[in-house]
């Protein structure tokens, strides 16, 4: 499959197509669920300001607190540290129930790294099967592509298993 291809299905939105501020979003409003974000990232030296979690109203996502006591995280799928100056990272449209290991380590590397390398543009999705728990639905799956400056395309699939009682 060639990698246009591969895009093409991979940022095809079954569901409602969002312009926020920095990014754009693919999320399911009936499921309210993120199914992927695509972002050029716009990194700065000061550290980003911290946000709090808020509804997306336009697009019916989940309420903050339903990430509560959950297991899992509040994950970013445009991190915030690629759009410091964005006022929509923070919506709970641009977030899924994400594994705590896996959003802390791993993960948070990968964004780093891409980031490092100035990616010029990303996209990060999720793929759902009944992966979360009785509180909240968790993908069972996130990938991020990342096309590099010199033509490089880096693909990452992770598993985002529930977490262990």
């Amino acid at each position: 499959m060639s990698t246009l291809l591969l895009l093409t299905f991979l940022t095809t939105c079954p569901a409602t197509l969002a312009e926020r501020d920095a990014f754009t979003v693919c999320y399911d409003s009936q499921n309210q669920r993120a199914l992927w974000t695509s972002h050029t990232p716009a990194p700065s030296n000061p550290p980003a300001e911290r946000k709090h979690w808020r509804k997306d109203h336009e697009l019916n996502s989940l309420p903050s607190a339903a990430f509560t006591n959950t297991g899992f995280d509040r994950g970013h799928l445009t991190p915030v540290a690629d759009l410091p100056n964005s006022k929509d990272t923070f919506l709970t449209s641009n977030a899924i129930a994400q594994n705590r290991a896996l959003n802390r380590g791993q993960w948070r590397q990968l964004e780093n790294q891409i980031r490092n390398q100035h990616a010029a543009h990303v996209v990060t999705g999720a793929v759902y099967n009944n992966c979360g728990n009785e509180r909240i639905e968790a993908p069972c799956y996130i990938y991020k592509i990342a096309y590099l400056p010199n033509g490089q395309i880096l693909l990452h699939f992770a598993e985002n298993a529930p977490p262990r009682p």
